[in-house]
């Protein structure tokens, strides 16, 4: 994680007409995150736009700025009236801002420390303020309560602000967002595959873009193959390790309709089929497990994700996710090695619209 001191370095670097009050404003950001401006989503989507349409023209800034401590800063001077040039929706921008609002777990002991470092900085001669300016206006602002605040009138002057403050996690994944936004924009529905290695954060992706859209989410986990059909020639079959007979039936040709459908899970305890779950159609449809990319089901697929992690990292994962190094021994023997000859067979990787690493 970058550290409050680098961070305020970077930024006074950047923004030479930077003042102190700016300088607490970025630290209460790093430290409480988007706490400022929470109403509701229609509100909130309208001052974002009038916001956007009173931008200066020819205005330049990069689409994201790190302030550390897993939140940056979402540019809007990137913006175009309709959404950003890059493709996000101005919808999308609003409810990652939404998403991250009040989620931060900040302290205001956190907090002082932080403004300590802003002091001790200044008093190094490494950032361009007077000590007992710094001093005053720290004491100043905590007199008043600690609170967000506004830029400064030369801040505003000099660089036109405007932004929203999000978690880092959207930036990561910046270009799924933008990719499904212009999906979107063009066609009526997306379905959407991400697939990859165990534990390389696909239901995490899932559960993030599920935060941002109304969409359905659908688990390859809930097609576990039945004991019974775990035949040597079945798993011998590069994509056998999966009822992919059931998801066709149940779920593809679910898609491909034009109404609500229904499918089962499968219980790994109770090795047996749950009622039948209705899935009500959406616009957005996310499938999000390894073997959602079997060759015959890629025509399904608008956009198809790969996730993948270092062997170290998915061992202590798969550990972690286990809670015995017995059931891990079957994850690192058995079925990542049928993973494996999946992604290999089928060079699913290499398909791939998007890939990450992490």
């Amino acid at each position: 994680m970058i550290s409050i001191a680098k961070i305020l370095l970077a930024h006074a670097a950047k923004y030479p007409q930077m003042q102190v009050q700016d300088a607490v404003k970025l630290i209460y950001q790093n430290e409480f995150g988007a706490e400022h401006f929470a109403c509701d989503e229609t509100s909130s989507l309208s001052r974002l736009s009038e916001e956007v349409a009173s931008l200066p023209e020819g205005a330049f800034t990069p689409l994201f700025e790190s302030i550390g401590n897993g939140a940056v800063r979402l540019n809007l001077a990137a913006c175009e009236s309709s959404g950003l040039s890059s493709g996000l929706s101005l919808c999308t921008i609003n409810r990652m801002f939404l998403a991250q609002t009040g989620t931060a777990a900040g302290s205001e002991r956190s907090f002082g420390r932080k403004l300590a470092v802003l002091l001790s900085l200044s008093e190094r001669g490494l950032l361009p303020y007077n000590k007992s300016d710094v001093e005053d206006s720290i004491q100043a602002y905590r007199s008043a309560g600690v609170r967000p605040i506004s830029h400064s009138g030369v801040y505003k002057q000099a660089y036109s602000p405007a932004y929203r403050v999000i978690g880092a996690q959207f930036r990561k994944y910046a270009k799924i967002f933008m990719k499904i936004d212009r999906l979107l924009m063009e066609q009526q529905t997306v379905n959407v595959a991400i697939d990859g290695m165990c534990c390389a954060g696909k239901t995490t992706l899932a559960r993030l873009l599920s935060q941002i859209y109304d969409c359905n989410v659908l688990h390859m986990d809930d097609f576990f193959l039945p004991a019974e059909l775990r035949t040597k020639e079945r798993l011998f079959s590069p994509g056998g390790n999966i009822h992919y007979e059931r998801f066709e039936d149940q779920v593809l040709k679910g898609l491909k309709s034009s109404g609500d459908f229904a499918y089962q899970r499968y219980d790994c305890d109770t090795m047996q089929l749950s009622a039948p779950v209705v899935i009500s159609r959406k616009r957005l449809n996310i499938v999000e497990g390894v073997y959602c990319l079997r060759p015959e089901w890629v025509p399904v697929y608008d956009l198809k994700i790969f996730l993948s992690t270092g062997p170290k990292r998915q061992r202590s994962r798969v550990l972690r996710r286990c809670g015995s190094t017995a059931l891990q021994e079957r994850f690192l023997t058995e079925w990542i090695p049928l993973e494996n000859r999946y992604f290999e067979t089928f060079n699913i990787r290499e398909g791939c619209d998007l890939k990450y690493y992490s």
